[in-house]
């Protein structure tokens, strides 16, 4: 995953962030505020956190599975050993972080990536430990 599809990712999910609170707080006058979030998230500095451990008994089938559990898997690939999820984060769990995954012989190996504004929530490491959380269950 590139870095240019990982930004289209969180500028995207923000973007959706803002389109349900729009569509809650005022539905009639803010039906499609998302455009304007998306450009302006695209301007935002991505934050990256990366960690990894090792889980030998763990195979690509299962870590599909709990990463299903965790977000929106949005991409796999079983030749590299990896998947790609969306996941929610940040204050909330309403931020969303890109986390991709990577298994290499009972390696597990993350890399989250997040937008953060002014207000800094650390929302990639969150996410990692969210993810890691529920792949070690």
């Amino acid at each position: 995953m590139t870095d240019r599809e990982i930004d289209r990712l969180l500028s995207e999910g923000l973007g959706d962030v803002a389109n349900e609170a729009g569509s809650v707080l005022r539905p009639w006058h803010m039906r499609d505020i998302g455009g304007g979030t998306r450009t302006a998230a695209s301007l935002l500095k991505t934050d990256c956190v990366y960690d990894g451990f090792t889980m030998p008994d763990l195979d690509y089938e299962r870590l599909g599975e709990a990463l299903a559990s965790a977000g929106k898997v949005v991409e796999s690939d079983p030749v590299k050993g990896e998947h790609v999820v969306v996941v929610g984060s940040g204050v909330g769990g309403v931020n969303p972080a890109v986390v991709v995954v990577r298994l290499m012989n009972g390696d597990v190996n993350m890399a989250a990536y997040a937008k953060e504004g002014l207000l800094k929530q650390n929302t990639a490491g969150k996410a990692i430990s969210k993810i890691k959380e529920i792949i070690v269950r």
